[in-house]
C-alpha cells in the first residue's frame, strides 16, 4: 500500500479501525504495529501510517515510562504511545481555545489568563494542561516565552511568561 497517496479520510478510517479494535483511545506503538502487520502491512508502511496520522493531527504521540522488570524496581524504560483524537474531540478543543481567546479579545494570551479562564469554568489545572497540550499538538495554538524585564532596565531579565497564540483554522504547518 502506498501510504503517501492516502487521503486524510482514508488515513482517519484506518486509524479508527485500530482504536475500535482495542477499544482504547491510547495504545502502544507496538500494538498499533501488530494490528496492521496482521493485515499484511509491512513494518515500514506501518511506521509511515502513524507518522502520516500524526502529521495530519489525527493522533498524538507521547511516551510512557514503564518498569523494566520486577527484579529491578525503580528502573524504567520508555514506550511510545499513540493517542487517537477523534474529529469530534478536535472540534471541541478548537472551540474551547477560540472561546478563551475570544473572551480576552486577543490572538495572544498569557498562560495564567488561560488557566484562570478555565478554572473559573470549573476545570481542574491538570485538565487545563492536558487541553493546551492537545491544542498545541493539533496546531490549534502555539506557544512561546516572553521575557519580563525591569521598566527602567529593559535588558535586565527578571523572569518570563508563557504566551499562547491562536493559530488560524487548519492549524500550523509544522
Amino acid at each position: 500500500m502506498d501510504i503517501e497517496k492516502l487521503s486524510k479520510d482514508e488515513v482517519e478510517k484506518l486509524i479508527e479501525e485500530v482504536y475500535d479494535f482495542y477499544r482504547k483511545k491510547v495504545i502502544y506503538e507496538e500494538d498499533f504495529t501488530k494490528f496492521f502487520e496482521k493485515r499484511k502491512f509491512g513494518s515500514e508502511d506501518v511506521r509511515k501510517l502513524w507518522k502520516k496520522a500524526f502529521n495530519l493531527k489525527i493522533i498524538r504521540i507521547g511516551t510512557e515510562h514503564i518498569p523494566v522488570s520486577e527484579k529491578a524496581p525503580g528502573e524504567t524504560g520508555v514506550k511510545l504511545i499513540l493517542e487517537y483524537i477523534s474529529p469530534k474531540e478536535r472540534e471541541e478543543i478548537r472551540r474551547l481555545m477560540e472561546e478563551v481567546f475570544n473572551f480576552y479579545a486577543k490572538r495572544k494570551i498569557y498562560e495564567d489568563e488561560l488557566i484562570n479562564y478555565f478554572e473559573k469554568k470549573g476545570m481542574k489545572k491538570d485538565k487545563i494542561e492536558e487541553l493546551w497540550i492537545k491544542a498545541m499538538n493539533l496546531g490549534i495554538i502555539s506557544f512561546g516565552v516572553r521575557p519580563i524585564s525591569l521598566p527602567d532596565d529593559p535588558l535586565k531579565i527578571i523572569g518570563h511568561r508563557t504566551v499562547f497564540e491562536l493559530e488560524p483554522e487548519g492549524g500550523t504547518s509544522y
